[in-house]
């Protein structure tokens, strides 16, 4: 999750917070797919025990607080900016986004071959910031 706010503030900026988060996180998806990475994630998020100096949900959850709070600024952004509908609330829409990449990651590096995550990641995002983005 730190390399996708690393790669939000790297990004194209498009100047819409949806379209940039929406482009960053296909970086990540194309980041996440190397195999180097693969095998980060997969320890990370499956593998990692609990030691006296290292305390795997500790650390998890901090990252999963960053990542969350920076989406909920873009999306606030994005409200303010009246780009995203009006019957969504900034943290619904940033929970939203969170737990479907979440979601997306945790089931792809649990069965890679189920499905191509470059492809119907960027697919099934797509979709939801379709959803989110005002008319």
């Amino acid at each position: 999750m730190n390399q996708l706010i690393q790669d939000l503030e790297e990004s194209e900026h498009a100047g819409h917070p949806l379209i940039d988060l929406e482009r960053a996180i296909n970086v990540a998806f194309q980041r996440i797919v190397q195999p180097r990475y693969r095998r980060t994630y997969t320890i990370l998020l499956y593998r990692c025990e609990q030691t006296d100096d290292i305390d795997p949900l500790k650390t998890h959850t901090s990252i999963v607080r960053e990542s969350f709070d920076h989406m909920l600024k873009m999306m606030e952004q994005a409200a303010s900016e009246g780009r995203l509908k009006s019957c969504i609330s900034p943290h619904c829409a940033a929970r939203l986004i969170h737990v479907a990449l979440q979601g997306i990651i945790y089931d792809w590096l649990r069965e890679p071959t189920a499905f191509d995550l470059k492809a119907e990641g960027a697919s099934m995002l797509n979709m939801l910031f379709t959803v989110l983005k005002a008319e």
